[in-house]
């Protein structure tokens, strides 16, 4: 950042605290008693605060109140109120962070400080606290979410029969620049075996297909697709709100783009 950018983000903020100044100086004017009568002055005082809680990087402690004894000064008894007007800016920066201790595989770091320099960057002295968003390092499928009991988890075989209600859920998290795909085939049903609903985040859902010579034949398609990025963490997250009629079905997992099942499990819903 050029010299001149900072000069004038400081003088900014100067001239931001005199015109607080002014407008509690005019406000205090305004409040020295009622109409007809003289009561006493009120006073303001300025003094640095100096780095602690009240001001991470220091700044002004502005007090007031009424001058009680007309000496003029305002003693700690007779202040009423204390405002602070804090030096530097609090930022919140987040940034790619590389596979490493932190994160296996990589993720998002979010850092949060204060810009004490006021070069609108967070220098590594200025930084409070700092978190991380990891990518999975591997093909994850919760138990549950927050649309229910989660129909990928593997190991998990049996469900309760939701119908229309959609209580359950088809969820994973995808490595990085992972490929999922996953196939539902119901055997004991024909149109109308599951439901899914919007919004599919980051699922492609393919067409529900059935031959109709086969009654008990039909199929769904799920594709990870990253298509619906509303934050950061969610860019390896897939989930959508299903329900199932009673029955078997038969869910195949294709991991990596592999073109024959990584995994295979029948469920039974009842």
């Amino acid at each position: 950042m050029k010299p001149s950018d900072t000069l004038k983000k400081r003088a900014i903020l100067l001239l931001f605290r005199a015109i607080y100044v002014s407008a509690m100086l005019s406000l205090f004017a305004a409040c020295n008693g009622r109409d007809g009568m003289i009561g006493p002055s009120t006073l303001l005082n300025m003094v640095d605060e100096p780095p602690g809680k009240n001001c991470p990087v220091g700044g002004l402690k502005v007090q007031s109140g009424p001058d009680k004894n007309a000496d003029g000064t305002l003693s700690e008894d007779e202040v009423i109120q204390t405002k602070y007007l804090c030096d530097g800016l609090s930022l919140t920066i987040i940034s790619d962070e590389s596979p490493g201790a932190n994160c296996v595989v990589g993720g998002k770091k979010t850092s949060i400080g204060i810009d004490k320099n006021s070069n609108f960057e967070l220098d590594a002295n200025e930084v409070l606290s700092t978190s991380y968003i990891c990518y999975p390092s591997a093909f994850e499928y919760p138990d549950k979410i927050a649309y229910g009991d989660n129909i990928l988890a593997k190991g998990k075989t049996e469900f309760p029969a939701t119908g229309a209600s959609l209580n359950l859920s088809l969820s994973a998290k995808v490595p990085l620049n992972g490929k999922l795909k996953v196939i539902i085939r119901s055997s004991t049903g024909g149109y109308n075996t599951w439901f899914y609903t919007a919004p599919t985040m980051n699922w492609l859902v393919g067409i529900y297909a059935h031959d109709p010579n086969v009654s008990n034949e039909s199929s769904q398609v799920f594709e990870y697709s990253p298509i619906e990025l509303p934050a950061p963490e969610l860019n390896a997250s897939c989930a959508v709100r299903v329900g199932f009629y009673p029955g078997q079905y038969q869910v195949d997992y294709y991991e990596m783009g592999s073109t024959s099942p990584t995994y295979t499990k029948t469920i039974t819903v009842n």
